[in-house]
């Protein structure tokens, strides 16, 4: 019970530090955290049984209420990143207008920039 508890407390642990590479923006950390996270988490919810569940209330508890503050901070970053690219594309489309209205067109390239004294 003690070795559970003790692995679980890690888990907790590593999900805070997760939770702080999410909200500075450093996603890789993050991710290769969740996924240790995950496997110990796994090691430690396998097999419990209802008296290990009610000596582990307090932890798990923990454990739920910090997943529930992982969870709510990817959604907000994945919105931030949607709308980055929503912004990134008109961006971008608005930037191709002034393109062809310059008239840098493909066919544009084709044509000589400098004017000819020979005809």
């Amino acid at each position: 019970m003690d070795a559970r508890r003790k692995t679980l407390n890690e888990v907790l642990e590593m999900g805070r530090r997760e939770l702080k590479h999410l909200l500075a923006g450093d996603v890789m950390e993050a991710e290769e955290l969740a996924r240790e996270r995950c496997d110990k988490a796994q090691q430690v919810l396998s097999g419990l049984d209802k008296e290990s569940v009610q000596a582990l209330e307090g932890e798990l508890r923990a454990f739920d209420s910090l997943q529930r503050d992982l969870t709510a901070e990817a959604s907000l970053l994945k919105d931030r990143v949607r709308d980055e690219l929503t912004n990134l594309r008109k961006q971008s489309k608005r930037l191709a207008g002034y393109k062809v209205g310059a008239g840098f067109t493909k066919s544009g390239f084709n044509r000589s920039r400098f004017v000819s004294r020979t005809g």
